[in-house]
């Protein structure tokens, strides 16, 4: 039963891990967009 609950702990941790990794590429894409999204933004900062 340990070991059930050690893997059941590992997976929550990876998936709150990737999670956090998609949160933190789609905030890069939005502060660091892409190269179709530079025109938008230097009309908009421009």
């Amino acid at each position: 039963m340990k070991a059930y609950n050690l893997i059941l702990t590992l997976y929550k941790s990876l998936h709150l891990c990737s999670i956090c990794c998609c949160c933190t590429f789609f905030l890069i894409q939005t502060i660091f967009p892409c190269k179709r999204n530079q025109n938008f933004l230097q009309t908009f900062f421009g």
